[in-house]
């Protein structure tokens, strides 16, 4: 752990411009740092100086987590992989860290800087109303295949230990990153992590990348499947700042209406109304 890195306030339009500030950097380690300085701080708006004394974690006897970071029964788990030439990314070795981070949990390896996240985490680990979160961040691609074999990979030690958590991995890769630049730079809260909905074959319409790196999906969602996701109103507005229907602003009659007739739903899955 290294509590004296250098931390840096990078604000840039591009990914391009993102690598350069973060080669300015001396030495592997602090630009390994520096990238996930960045992520964290724009997700989870910690203080660097929380940051270099509780969350930053680095070198090989890490057990598999750079960072870390818990909130309520939310563990996230933040592993950093910076690359001055951006490549695909190597499944094996993604597959390689997610077995050090079952081995800390089962405690074969130890990170004395996380015991206590690390306590916590065991703690909850038969909880299945808790959830674990493990970012991989990294300046390489992330191909699909890649994403779905560890994600196998992630579902096969759940079920080895018999672990009632709820966890996944979530890649932040150089295109995320690209958008994570865009959201800060445009006063949007960055990607806040996967949320999943149940589709019927026939039912939607898959837009293609046409190259730009942007797929969508158009279907019909009961307002109801969402809001199984948030714990308060606050999440709410969080998660759907980009939406359309926020930039028209509570001024507009059908947004008014909308707020009005999902009000009483509220309360029926336990989100806080006045959050």
């Amino acid at each position: 752990m290294n509590k004296h890195c250098l931390t840096k306030n990078i604000e840039v339009d591009d990914f391009n411009s993102f690598q350069k500030e973060i080669e300015k950097t001396r030495n592997e380690i602090d630009r390994t740092i520096n990238l996930t300085w960045f992520y964290v701080r724009a997700r989870f708006k910690i203080s660097s100086e929380n940051f270099e004394e509780y969350y930053s974690v680095d070198g090989k006897a890490d057990g598999g987590i750079d960072c870390f970071f818990n909130e309520g029964n939310t563990y996230y788990i933040i592993q950093s992989k910076y690359h001055e030439k951006s490549q695909q990314e190597n499944v094996n070795a993604v597959k390689d860290e997610l077995h050090k981070i079952e081995k800390t949990i089962i405690g074969e390896n130890t990170n004395k800087y996380a015991s206590e996240f690390v306590n916590a985490l065991k703690r909850d680990i038969q909880n299945s109303k808790a959830y674990l979160e493990i970012i991989w961040l990294t300046t390489n691609e992330v191909k699909e295949n890649t994403r779905k074999e560890v994600h196998a990979t992630l579902n096969k030690i759940l079920g080895k230990n018999r672990w009632e958590i709820n966890a996944d991995i979530n890649f932040i890769d150089r295109y995320s990153l690209e958008s994570v630049i865009y959201d800060i730079k445009h006063g949007y809260v960055p990607h806040t992590g996967k949320r999943e909905l149940t589709l019927e074959s026939g039912e939607y319409m898959k837009v293609s990348k046409d190259g730009n790196n942007i797929e969508a999906v158009v279907c019909n969602i009961k307002a109801i499947e969402i809001l199984k996701w948030f714990r308060s109103s606050n999440d709410i507005s969080i998660y759907l700042q980009k939406n359309v229907r926020e930039s028209v602003g509570d001024k507009s009659p059908i947004n008014r209406a909308l707020r009005e007739s999902l009000k009483p739903t509220l309360p029926f899955f336990g989100i806080n109304t006045t959050g």
